[in-house]
């Protein structure tokens, strides 16, 4: 395990591999900072502060495109530029998002207190953005397999991780199925990346570790860490045969963080199997 940032996130999220500048991006969404890694001159560097980002994606025309509690927006160069305003009611915000193979933004919501069905999934098609599920509590990790006829969403506080028929052609998904049931213990499954060969690495937040299951729910391997939060994984680097992770540090006492003094800065692995690639967004934005 190497370890690659040095400012300390209070909620890292959202690990994203940028294709096209061969670089990492994650945020931090309660200290309001993205971050970029370049691994070619091992630099990390804020790109941008102040505004609560929940999560990024790749845009095929440049850039990022971000997802914040108040609006979809572009940033490119240092500018944020608004595509779409997300109008939420109160008590709610927006958390993971990520592109389907067909590059629509998929993003969803959760209730602040955690505790309530008020959160909801919805896809943003470049014109409009349309509710695809809602009476989630806390949406979270997103995926598909590799022959994009899955998809797989987690619902954190209820501790599942779906399976969905995916029509990559409409965006419609049905015949939602419980995959992996994780009731039980302490640990919430979190963010989650697709190998090639289809399995899901989901990070445990207060699990200290990463869990893999394969495309019938079956674990196969475990990943353990020496930080109690991970909040997600992406795939990355040559070949997407690094495993990036992004952790927390919220809620942990001194004391806590000195026994694990790698909590809430961005960690890489080598999983041993290459990742699915994650589309850029890429429609309806030309330039």
């Amino acid at each position: 395990m190497q370890v690659l940032s040095e400012q300390r996130s209070i909620l890292g999220e959202s690990p994203l591999w940028h294709h096209a500048e061969q670089v990492f991006y994650w945020v931090d969404i309660v200290g309001r900072h993205v971050f970029r890694y370049d691994p070619g001159r091992a630099r990390e560097e804020v790109v941008l502060s102040g505004e609560t980002v929940t999560s990024l994606s790749e845009l095929s025309a440049g850039g990022l495109m971000l997802v914040t509690p108040q609006r979809l927006c572009t940033l490119r160069q240092g500018e944020t530029t608004t595509v779409v305003d997300v109008s939420l009611p109160d008590g709610v915000r927006t958390n993971d998002g990520k592109c389907d193979p067909h590059g629509r933004l998929w993003f969803g919501t959760m209730d602040l207190e955690t505790s309530s069905p008020l959160g909801e999934l919805f896809v943003f098609d470049g014109e409009s953005i349309r509710r695809v599920l809602d009476r989630l509590i806390l949406s979270n990790g997103l995926g598909w397999s590799p022959s994009g006829d899955i998809l797989y969403h987690v619902d954190s506080i209820k501790r599942h991780l779906y399976r969905h028929r995916y029509d990559g052609d409409t965006g419609a998904i049905e015949g939602r199925e419980v995959l992996v049931d994780m009731t039980g213990g302490p640990e919430v499954p979190d963010g989650l990346a697709v190998d090639v060969a289809g399995n899901v690495w989901v990070a445990m937040y207060d699990g200290w570790r990463i869990d893999v299951y394969d495309p019938s729910g079956r674990h196969i391997h475990r990943e353990e860490l020496d930080v109690q939060r991970p909040t997600s994984v992406a795939f990355g680097g040559e070949g997407l045969s690094d495993l990036y992770v992004t952790t927390a540090s919220q809620q942990l006492t001194a004391e806590e963080l000195d026994h694990q003094p790698n909590a809430g800065l961005l960690l890489r692995l080598a999983p041993g199997i290459e990742g699915l690639p994650v589309a850029a967004f890429a429609v309806g934005i030309e330039s």
